[in-house]
This record gives structure tokens, sequence and C-alpha cells, in this order.
């Protein structure tokens, strides 16, 4: 009898112990099965067993009040970036999710359908709170595309979808309610601190509204960017900017809008060198515009930037060797051919400057030299061993 009495006090206690934290599944399949078999929603607290943050996060799933909130309304289950299981990786791509950090915490019907996300704080009420909206089928995020598409434009639905959209990857979607965001937010506000959140979470243009009064107000992020540690107050804008850089639109910009941006990247400090970005796409635009003055002092600039380095150099020689069609032009860039062929140099960089050579004869149309100077240049590229293909291919037609 004692006996028994003790095993039942023992079982007692381990269940009292169990329900005093949140019961995570050991796997993604037994999980699923179990929110399918109890019809509840699967909770996933999306994380890397190395991230700092997902760390400080673990003490408040053994919360007696979380635990019992999160055992009585969902399965919850344990997603660990860190050397991701497969499935675990399959289960995320299905459901077209695509994310930069952790932690998150997810929520997936029965059917395995997204319907909600939250971030996290290591805040018992937030993390309550975050679970009953994800149980609240009007609140929960999986609804915000209903909101929009029957003409929700308010502040908050739009920042919410813009940030659900932003997961999604569905950057055009966002771009449309970036804009409808800055209809909406009062001009009289776009100082505050709010209006620079929105621009830093919710923007990837630099044709939005936000983008283009922050860009104008520089210095007076610096104060809603305060750790000098982690932040920088052209990081937001910087970051923008660099997708537009990145983008298939930044090809039909014209000369007037590099130089725009350009006046951007140096005023962000992104770059003290804003011509690395564009020089290639610029120079062409002067040369159709017969702007060969201007072409030549960005040449010169570029030369300048590549401080004497031989194969920098000669990338940036050659590129405008095949732009410039003027003598006069071409000429210019030849003098900087010879200075660097005067100063010590590596096999591999004389081979280099024997090829631009060449190539400087063939756009003047100096067969001769061109061919005489090829022959000399093979023989160069063989006792030394440098491959030849591009040497072959230059000569082809002499």
């Amino acid at each position: 009898m004692k006996q028994f009495f003790f095993h039942t006090i023992c079982l007692f206690i381990t269940v009292a112990s169990f329900a005093q934290h949140v019961n995570f599944e050991p796997s993604l399949n037994i999980a699923l099965d179990k929110a399918k078999q109890q019809n509840k929603i699967l909770f996933v607290e999306y994380y890397n067993a190395e991230c700092p943050v997902c760390q400080k996060l673990e003490p408040v799933f053994t919360d007696k009040e979380l635990g019992k909130f999160y055992n009585d309304n969902f399965i919850n289950y344990k997603l660990n970036t860190e050397h991701i299981k497969k499935e675990d990786s399959l289960f995320i791509n299905k459901a077209g999710l695509s994310f930069t950090s952790v932690p998150y915490f997810l929520f997936f019907d029965t059917d395995q359908h997204f319907v909600h996300y939250s971030g996290t704080k290591q805040d018992i009420p937030y993390l309550i709170n975050a679970g009953k909206t994800a149980l609240d089928q009007l609140e929960r995020t999986g609804n915000l595309a209903n909101k929009y598409n029957s003409g929700d434009r308010t502040i908050k639905t739009l920042y919410a979808y813009s940030n659900l959209l932003e997961l999604y990857k569905n950057d055009s979607l966002r771009n449309i309610i970036a804009n409808e965001l800055f209809k909406a937010y009062p001009a009289a506000n776009l100082g505050l601190e709010k209006s620079y959140i929105i621009m830093k979470n919710g923007v990837s243009s630099i044709e939005n509204g936000f983008f283009k009064y922050w860009i104008d107000h520089v210095d007076a992020i610096k104060v809603f960017e305060t750790n000098a540690k982690t932040a920088h107050q052209a990081n937001a804008l910087g970051d923008i900017l660099q997708k537009a850089i990145n983008s298939n639109e930044r090809k039909g910009w014209d000369l007037g809008k590099i130089r725009s941006v350009k006046e951007m990247i140096v005023k962000t400090a992104m770059s003290k060198d804003p011509d690395a970005f564009f020089w290639e796409q610029e120079s062409g635009l002067l040369v159709k515009e017969n702007r060969n003055d201007e072409a030549m002092e960005l040449f010169n600039r570029r030369i300048a930037s590549d401080s004497g380095a031989v194969s920098a150099s000669v990338y940036t020689i050659d590129h405008f060797l095949n732009l410039f069609t003027d003598k006069a032009s071409l000429g210019k860039v030849k003098a900087v051919i010879d200075k660097l062929s005067a100063k010590k140099s590596t096999n591999a960089e004389k081979a280099d400057l024997k090829y631009s050579t060449i190539l400087f004869y063939k756009r003047i149309d100096d067969k001769k030299t061109a061919k005489k100077l090829g022959n000399e240049a093979i023989n160069f590229y063989k006792a030394n061993k440098i491959d030849a293909a591009e040497l072959t291919k230059l000569l082809s037609d002499l």
C-alpha cells in the first residue's frame, strides 16, 4: 500500500512538473499527427540553437502560465534551423516562407496552412497574446489578405500585411502597399519615429515617399539609431538603395537617375566611391550621348581608384577601349597603358597589357601593327605558359 501511494505521489509530481512548461513534440511528423487528431493549431518555435536571442528566450517556456496556455490550445514543436532536418526544411518551403532571421512564432492549421506569425519577446503576456491572436480567425495574420482585398487601407493593416508579404518574398505587391502606406500616413507626422520605422521595415523602393522624405532628412535619423555599435543612421536607407542598385530596373536608368542615386550613396555614407556601382553603365550612356569628355573623366577616376593595380586597371582599360570610337579618346587610354607597361609587373600582368595594346591598335584600325604585336604576344604567352584563348580570339580576324 505504501509502495502504491509512493508511486502515485511520484506520478502526480511528474504530471504537475510536466504541466508547468510548454510541451514540445520530439518530431514534426508527430506534432502534425497530434494536431490533426486533436483538431488543434500547430505552434512552431522557429529558432536557432546558436542564436543569442533564442537562447535568452528559452527560459520563458518553463513558465507555468505560458505552458498551460500553449499546451491547452496548441500542439507545440521546436524547429531548429541549426543543421535543419530535411522534413523541417521541406515543411517551411511548402508553406512558401522565407526568413532572414530568427526567432519567430509560427502557427499552422490542421491542413498545414500557415495562419499566423509573431515576433518574440521575453514577455509572457506578449507571447500569450501572440497565441490568442493565432486563435482569432479575424485578427491573425492569415486574414490580412482578406482585409486588404475587402478595402481595408488602415495603417495598421497595411503595415502588418507588408511584413507578412516579406516572408512570402512578394516584392511587387509589397511595393504597392508601401505606396498606399505613404498615402494613408499623415504628412504632418513624417518626421516622427513611426514614419522612420515604417520605412525601415516596410519599404524596399527608392521611389517610395517615405524613402524620399528620409533621404532628405538623414541627420534626423541619428536620434532614432542610438546604438553606435549596431546601428548607423544610414543603414536602413543604404539597404533600400542596395536593393535598387541590384534590381533589374536599374538597367533602364538614364544618366540623371544614376547621378541622383550616386548622390544618395554619398549622402547615406553607403560608400565613398559611388562610381564603383555604375561606371560601366554610366560610361556607356555618356559615349552614346557623345559626351566623351565626361566619359574620359570617369575613366580617369576609375584608373585613380585602381591605385596602380594592373589587373584592376586592365579591366577598366579594355572596357573603355571597346567603348570609345574616336582616336583622341582612344589615344588617352593608350597613354595609360604605356604608363602601366613602364612599371615593374608580373608576367601575367605584362600579358594583360600586351592584350590591351593589341586591342588599342585594332580599335584605331592599325591592323598591321596589331598583327605584329599579336605574333610577339603569342610567343610571350607560350613561353610563360599563359592561357592564350582570349588573345587568339582577339587576333582571329587579323
